[in-house]
């Protein structure tokens, strides 16, 4: 399977910026065969993502290829997306969070032993110009917040909330941007950095049972703490019914997980407490503003939709407004909407 971007004049102007198959390639071939062979080393065959080719000496003959990501076709060994509609149950959700678990503990012990990571994995997009990286945060999520304060009114005691929803996006862009420079201070793994239910890939066996998932689309990559990762995947992909009831839940399981792959592979340094954890997914907690904003509308709409059509129902088809309903009250409960 190849990946290729777009001929279109505004993705070559982004590639000349910032790069994301470099990126991408550089996770597959830097990252993750090094956390894979961590666990290969004390006997666990564990993968995270399909296997990744690198081009030699056709670059020299096409240099365009410079831009594309090979990867092996997981679907041949039966491996595809769950419908996205549905979300994610509480038994695909603790999957995901155990590989999520096991893929940070491998990080965080790859740069316990090797030292820190290449600055491609450690600086934010456009850190050298603080004003540049706001302008294109703001392109990218100005017409969330536009479209999502004409809709609040519409949901169940939105009336409730604007004012504070208003005020958090005018400060989001900064916000979003301090928060992506790592403190060393804390424990910090490779984040994913797109955990959403379309990058993920489950195995299901003929009976139906779930056997395995691995994680796609290694375009953003950052190291920083996991409450990013963990915020993004929750909000934004996990069915409604579980996500905010089990939401401690699952923030316990994901760190018995990764407590217990950091020991596996005999993690030196000082081991985070769940306490921390759950004081950093407050201060983290812009990504589930982002998660259930920006994504989970997209991962809620029927995309048969018209264009037109698509846009505009973002926020008011009945999916995500039984979601927002239940998770803007939920926001506020934690103080997360006077970030």
């Amino acid at each position: 399977m190849m990946k290729v971007p777009h001929e279109s004049a505004k993705m070559q102007q982004m590639l000349k910026t910032v790069n994301f198959f470099t990126v991408e390639n550089a996770a597959y071939t830097e990252l993750i065969a090094k956390f894979e062979e961590l666990y290969r080393s004390i006997g666990f065959d564990i993968t995270f993502a399909p296997r990744a080719f690198k081009f030699s000496e056709s670059l020299r003959k096409e240099p365009k290829l410079v831009n594309t990501v090979l990867m092996y076709d997981l679907s041949q060994d039966g491996y595809r997306n769950v419908n996205r509609l549905e979300c994610l149950n509480v038994e695909q959700t603790k999957l995901v969070l155990r590989k999520l678990a096991q893929y940070h503990a491998a990080s965080a012990q790859c740069r316990s032993l090797n030292g820190p990571y290449p600055e491609l994995f450690t600086q934010t997009m456009f850190a050298s110009n603080k004003d540049r990286a706001i302008s294109i945060l703001e392109g990218i999520m100005g017409p969330f917040k536009k479209m999502f304060l004409e809709n609040i009114y519409y949901f169940k005691n939105g009336d409730k909330y604007y004012d504070k929803f208003s005020k958090l996006f005018a400060k989001m862009s900064s916000k979003f941007l301090s928060l992506s420079v790592f403190d060393d201070s804390e424990f910090n793994v490779i984040n994913h950095g797109d955990c959403w239910i379309n990058n993920l890939l489950f195995k299901f066996d003929t009976a139906g049972n779930l056997k395995d998932m691995k994680f796609v689309d290694f375009q953003l990559p950052k190291y920083g703490h996991p409450s990013t990762d963990l915020l993004n995947f929750l909000m934004s992909s996990v069915h409604i019914d579980y996500k905010l009831t089990h939401f401690d839940y699952f923030i316990k399981y994901y760190h018995d997980q990764l407590i217990e792959h950091l020991q596996l592979l005999k993690y030196k340094d000082r081991l985070p407490t769940l306490s921390e954890l759950h004081m950093q997914l407050y201060k983290y907690g812009i990504w589930a503003i982002t998660a259930s904003v920006m994504v989970l509308p997209i991962v809620l709409l029927d995309q048969s939709e018209e264009p037109m059509e698509y846009k505009s129902q973002l926020y008011t088809n009945v999916r995500y407004k039984e979601n927002i309903e239940q998770i803007m009250p939920w926001l506020d409960n934690r103080g997360l909407l006077d970030l």
